[in-house]
């Protein structure tokens, strides 16, 4: 028998249960509000029953509650709501949207949706609502490295209505060290990553790692860049201090180039060996010769856009010679792994099989998969404070300051609608109180 099939028949039987349960709790607070006459007193009318449904992990529920009105203020409220602080506008529970959360980047998207009983585009909207925040990450500082490693590397995805240019995802991941956990498997430490779109500002990402890395370890006086060399890992290079900061062209695009160069095969092999060889020990006229006339004797063997190509590869190694042999050159380099965390952070939830995803949520569902990269579980991100424009992302342990989400209200008497919260216009009573404050009222 079908696996979902008997799911959502538990599911079934389980949200029963808790609609009863549920319903009884609703009659309950409704009863005993309604006992309490001093929503009488305030000018409010109660009206009846109305119908809502949530969605819990174990399935739907549909409970039915006492609306109240005022007609002067304008104002409704349901008491069951506001003693379980449900939102107005989403229909799903604090459980179910915790359960995406954890879920998200290690199931696939299909799995969720059959298992909460809800379609896909449900659960894309949850992801997207909990990407749009953008939230201050408390960081614990560390004074003791005083070299740091940073990978940087890009994913092409296709999305909707996309142009025949695909968009990027980029990634920046910085670490103090590589350790080996078992044979051909290494694990960074103390790692961290950065994603964003194409289009946005790239200085400003930069800046942000810039940023990060200064507050977390205040003693590095080395940064170690590595990459495929494109331009916009350059722009992110130059934003670091030019006298701290190295750039390798690493090993595993170098030995792409020369594979490129010399094709497969066992006689591509030695070349390829050959070539690094020559890298390593800075024999640069040597591998110039090498490839040209390696290049040179290809006429029969290849065409002229492959000979164009190979040329352009061999270029690129020559720009990039320095960069290259940093490989070698900086004492205790691990390497990079760029390739692999695209691999499997990025590729394999939006490019491996393309989904076609919207343009302008992508970047939401991107800014999730940080947070989840980044170790922030869904209590965390519940309780870290939202950033503000112009605010830094980082703040160190302990220097968050209070936070309070003030409630404009639509209708008077509540303490959250005084013209003092109104940031956008200077009004009398917000100048009145800045009076007092500096003290010059007499």
């Amino acid at each position: 028998m079908d696996y979902y099939y008997l799911l959502n028949k538990f599911r079934a039987k389980q949200s029963l249960n808790l609609r009863i349960k549920a319903q009884r709790e609703a009659d309950r607070i409704d009863k005993k509000f309604y006992k309490n006459k001093k929503w009488r007193k305030q000018g409010y009318v109660c009206y009846g029953k109305r119908e809502r449904t949530l969605l819990l992990k174990d399935g739907p529920i549909t409970i039915y509650r006492n609306y109240y009105y005022n007609c002067k203020t304008r104002h409704g409220f349901y008491p069951v709501d506001d003693k379980y602080e449900l939102s107005k506008s989403i229909r799903i529970s604090a459980e179910v949207e915790a359960y995406i959360y954890d879920a998200y980047g290690n199931v696939k998207i299909e799995y969720l949706a059959k298992t909460l009983g809800v379609s896909k585009q449900t659960v894309y909207n949850v992801l997207n609502r909990l990407g749009m925040k953008e939230i201050r990450r408390s960081i614990a500082q560390n004074f003791t490295v005083d070299r740091i490693f940073i990978q940087a590397d890009e994913d092409h995805v296709k999305t909707q209505k996309s142009s025949k240019r695909n968009s990027q995802i980029r990634m920046m991941v910085s670490y103090t060290d590589c350790v080996e956990e078992c044979k051909g498997r290494n694990k960074l430490i103390d790692k961290n990553y950065i994603l964003f779109m194409q289009g946005e500002d790239i200085d400003a990402k930069a800046e942000e790692l810039l940023d990060f890395l200064s507050l977390k370890y205040p003693n590095c006086n080395q940064f170690v860049v590595g990459g495929d060399g494109g331009s916009w890992i350059q722009q992110v290079f130059n934003t670091f201090p030019r006298n701290k900061t190295k750039f390798v062209y690493d090993l595993f695009h170098l030995t792409q180039s020369l594979m490129r160069i010399f094709g497969g095969g066992k006689k591509g092999e030695i070349l390829r060996t050959k070539a690094l060889n020559y890298i390593e020990h800075d024999m640069k006229n040597d591998f110039k010769v090498l490839v040209e006339d390696w290049i040179d004797n290809a006429d029969k063997r290849y065409t002229k856009k492959s000979i164009k190509y190979r040329r352009s590869e061999f270029r690129k190694i020559l720009n990039f010679w320095n960069e290259s042999r940093n490989n070698w050159l900086i004492d205790g380099y691990p390497g990079t792994s760029a390739e692999g965390h695209v691999s499997h952070f990025l590729s394999d939830l939006y490019s491996s099989r393309p989904k076609a995803l919207s343009e302008s949520r992508l970047p939401n569902y991107v800014r999730l998969q940080e947070y989840k990269l980044n170790g922030i579980d869904y209590e965390t991100y519940r309780e870290a404070p939202v950033r503000k424009p112009g605010e830094s992302k980082f703040v160190i342990d302990g220097e968050i300051e209070d936070h309070y989400n003030y409630e404009i209200s639509p209708y008077s008497g509540r303490t959250s609608n005084i013209p003092a919260f109104n940031h956008s216009t200077d009004t009398g009573f917000r100048t009145f109180l800045r009076t007092i404050a500096t003290g010059s009222i007499t």
